[in-house]
């Protein structure tokens, strides 16, 4: 099971690098109000390093499903936190599909992928009995603050940059 374990980490570093550093590219691409085929190039760099993440939790999030069914340790569906788990797993990979077919406002869309990075990376590590409304309830908590943090820089670095530029 320590592999696993191991598996699991390699894979939650890979995404919370990557989403962390898209989420910063992505303010750093838009400062002079394009993006041009240099950081677009980048741009795909991070997210192929986040899809390296989620294409490894995937088959460990299942792994672990038919592990514990096999070894008959009921203690993995019993919990809510491994739900939630999966859960965010689906909802990350839903918001990708959206933002990729452009689908999903940019003012949101980064902040649910990365909001739901870490929020799986808190829930892995933090070994917490919550349920699940009060798991969700944090969840939506914690991606609205952080898409009001994301408005709040961008509205700081991006749209009174062009004011500065014009001064």
């Amino acid at each position: 099971m320590e592999a696993l374990g191991i598996i699991k980490h390699i894979g939650m570093t890979f995404a919370l690098i990557g989403s962390t550093f898209g989420m910063v590219f992505y303010y750093a691409a838009w400062w002079d109000g394009k993006v041009d085929d240099s950081e677009k190039h980048f741009m795909h760099l991070v997210y192929f390093i986040v899809r390296i993440g989620l294409y490894i939790l995937i088959p460990w999030e299942i792994g672990v499903m038919f592990w514990t069914m096999y070894a008959d340790i009921p203690s993995y569906y019993d919990s809510a936190v491994n739900w939630f788990r999966v859960l965010l797993l689906g909802i990350i990979f839903y918001n990708a599909v959206l933002m990729t077919r452009h689908k999903m406002p940019l003012w949101i869309g980064p902040a649910i992928a990365g909001g739901s990075w870490y929020y799986y990376f808190f829930v892995s590590v933090t070994h917490k009995t919550f349920g699940v409304a009060q798991l969700f309830l944090y969840y939506v908590i914690f991606v609205g603050l952080l898409a009001l943090a994301m408005h709040i820089l961008k509205r700081q670095l991006i749209d009174k940059r062009k004011v500065i530029a014009q001064e």
